[in-house]
């Protein structure tokens, strides 16, 4: 992993958990690392924005 990370011009301490999380039965693949990359951004919980009517019920309730 030292002679990766040198290459590259980044510490240890990035490329591990990038190996980590992304190395598989076959060992690292650039290919499956993006596509599981990819899926975990999908799966991830999503900021859940505000209708703008019920912000306005909402926020004179707030200054109150």
């Amino acid at each position: 992993m030292g002679e990766i990370s040198q290459s590259m011009g980044r510490y240890k301490s990035t490329i591990s958990p990038e190996l980590k999380r992304n190395t598989g039965k076959c060992g690292y693949r650039y290919k499956q690392a993006q596509s599981m990359a990819t899926q975990r951004h999908i799966d991830k919980s999503k900021a859940i924005k505000l209708p703008a009517d019920l912000g306005q019920i909402i926020t004179p309730l707030l200054k109150q």
